[in-house]
């Protein structure tokens, strides 16, 4: 009880709230990093996704990282005691097919899914970058002349190789049609 005009200083120290988050990942076992810094568990061990992190108060800046997977950046704001779960689907990083022809069709178009992805350049053999952990199709065609279509799949940063040496003359097709019909 202070009497009028009485001063006292009190010191207390304050402490800054925080608030619980669980980060999970797809594909787990990316490595978190928190405002550009490492997170480590207590034993100075790496933390990896899934992981419980207990945060200031705050807008914080979180990173997640996996080999053959593009980094994920995002903003977490805790702003209460229990944030639940943060959930990052993490996008696998491209893959690179390696087209190869015979040189009489070196400016063929190629088609993945169907779709014109471009022309050989006047090359034997290509590299283009295509989505990984998809099951795909690709076919070459020059003029009057295609290869047959040729199923591929590609994990994240990895390569594979198709050649395309057996190519189909369009105009004998039709003249086989004509002549069975």
């Amino acid at each position: 009880i202070l009497k009028p005009g009485q001063k006292v200083s009190i010191n207390k120290k304050l402490v800054r709230k925080r608030g619980n988050i669980r980060i999970t990942s797809e594909p787990s076992g990316a490595t978190i990093y928190i405002d550009d810094k490492l997170e480590v568990d207590a034993q100075e061990k790496t933390l990896k996704t899934p992981a419980d992190l207990y945060m200031l108060f705050g807008e914080h800046e979180l990173e997640l990282k996996y080999e053959r997977y593009e980094d994920s950046t995002q903003t977490l704001i805790i702003n209460k005691r229990k944030l639940g779960t943060k959930n990052i689907i993490l996008k696998p990083k491209p893959g690179r097919l390696i087209i190869r022809v015979p040189s009489e069709y070196k400016s063929a178009e190629v088609y993945v899914d169907g779709k014109s992805i471009g022309d050989m350049d006047g090359l034997i053999a290509k590299t283009v970058e295509v989505r990984a952990n998809v099951s795909q199709t690709v076919q070459v065609k020059d003029g009057d002349f295609e290869s047959k279509i040729k199923s591929f799949e590609i994990g994240p940063d990895d390569h594979k190789k198709l050649g395309f040496n057996d190519f189909s003359d369009l105009r004998l097709v039709e003249l086989r049609k004509e002549q069975e019909e």
